[in-house]
């Protein structure tokens, strides 16, 4: 029990501050640059990860609400890590490199990669038939 009030906390206090970010986004369109634009989709998926979390478990038979969790689970949570180094790797591009083209060059390949290996991690998992109630998550 306090293991899942605490993740019911975090998870919701995380997703309103994707949503702040989110919202912060749209209204402004000042701030609509690169390096917004990462941080935003790094909001839009740790939004649907702690979604994934507040799922909770599934009583058996009736496994499709685990994999449902997993799938979100596993996507972006993969896709939030490789967000968060894509953002430093562009602030390491822009500050020790002096590397300012990397909006131009780096985000459609970023995209690439941050929704690519996660989509193929899924590809893994479901080949592999690997998904199923594991305690609390799945």
């Amino acid at each position: 029990p306090v293991f899942h009030a605490l993740n019911t906390i975090s998870s919701v206090l995380s997703i309103a501050g994707s949503l702040l970010v989110i919202v912060t986004f749209l209204l402004f369109p000042q701030l609509r640059r690169y390096f917004a634009r990462l941080v935003l989709y790094l909001a839009i998926s740790d939004l649907w990860l702690c979604t994934s979390f507040l799922i909770g478990e599934s009583p058996a038979p009736h496994y499709t609400k685990c994999s449902v969790q997993s799938l979100l689970g596993i996507f972006f949570g993969l896709a939030s890590i490789l967000w968060t180094v894509a953002i430093a790797d562009s602030v390491r591009r822009v500050v020790l490199a002096c590397d300012l083209s990397v909006e131009s060059r780096h985000e459609g390949r970023l995209h690439m990669i941050a929704w690519g290996l996660p989509f193929l991690a899924i590809a893994a998992v479901l080949a592999s038939r690997t998904i199923g109630p594991a305690g609390m998550m799945c």
